[in-house]
This record gives C-alpha cells, structure tokens and sequence, in this order.
C-alpha cells in the first residue's frame, strides 16, 4: 500500500451546487434590482455566462480543495478554506455534515478548534475507506467512523 494517497471531489455534484446556488442568487438580485421588470434576453445570456463560469470554479475547486492521506496524517483544508494538516494521534471526534448535499466529515483535533473539513464526494469512496483503515491507528475516530457508516 503506498503511504500517500491524494482525493478530488467530484466534478458534477460540485458543480450543481455552484450554479444552483449562484443562480438562485443571481436571481434574487435581478428581481429585488429590477421590481420584476426583467430584461428576459440580458437575464438569460447572464445565466449562460454563469454555467460557463461555473465550470471554471468547478474545475479550480476540485484541483485545490484535495485531502492527501499519508502514513502520519491527513492534509486538507479548514472550513474557511484554510490548509490544514493533523496527524493521525491527533483526531479526537468526526461529526458528519451536509452543506446543499456535498457530503463531509469535520475531523476535530486535539490542538485546534477548526476541524479538516473531508470531503465524501471524491472520485472513490472505497477507496478513501480502504486508505483511512489502512493508515490511520486501530482506535482513531475517523477510521472508525468510516468503517462502520461507509
């Protein structure tokens, strides 16, 4: 088994979230903006430009937002977007979250407050599982977390 092993989100359930929730906005502010009198053409060539914008924080997302496992610890990114790294010894809690249906596992630690937000969206779950059971000591909170709910 190697003692590394890096993990991109998903592309397609990241990028539904992205121009769900940015249209919906979009549309929020051209309704309070315009009082209803919506320019449809200009409304529409908008929501095309989004969908290709879209994509392209889709893609720097996936590329930048990765967790690398490693036979020490899991370097991933806070909530705030911050890197983060925590040894194994460290993890004390996992608590599950789900933030417009992009699955993650808050990994908590003993030295800090702000917890690695894990992404369970990756490309292979099982193989996620597999690396956690295989680096992560016996009795840690995530490996036993992912072992009994997948």
């Amino acid at each position: 088994m190697t003692t590394n092993a890096t993990f991109k989100m998903k592309k397609l359930p990241l990028f539904f979230y992205i121009i769900t929730y940015g249209a919906l906005v979009f549309t929020l502010v051209v309704v309070i903006e315009e009082r209803g009198n919506i320019n449809w053409h200009a409304y529409v060539a908008a929501l095309s430009a989004m969908a290709v914008f879209s994509i392209i924080v889709t893609y720097a997302a996936s590329s930048y937002f990765k967790s690398t496992l490693t036979s020490s610890g899991i370097h991933g990114f806070n909530f705030v977007g911050k890197r983060k790294y925590m040894e194994w010894n460290e993890v004390i809690s996992v608590k599950p979250s789900n933030i417009g249906g992009l699955r993650y596992l808050r990994v908590f630690s003993l030295t800090s407050r702000l917890a690695i937000w894990l992404p369970l969206n990756v490309n292979n779950i099982n193989e996620l599982i597999k690396v956690v059971s295989t680096l992560a000591p016996e009795k840690n909170a995530l490996r036993e977390y992912l072992l009994k709910n997948g």
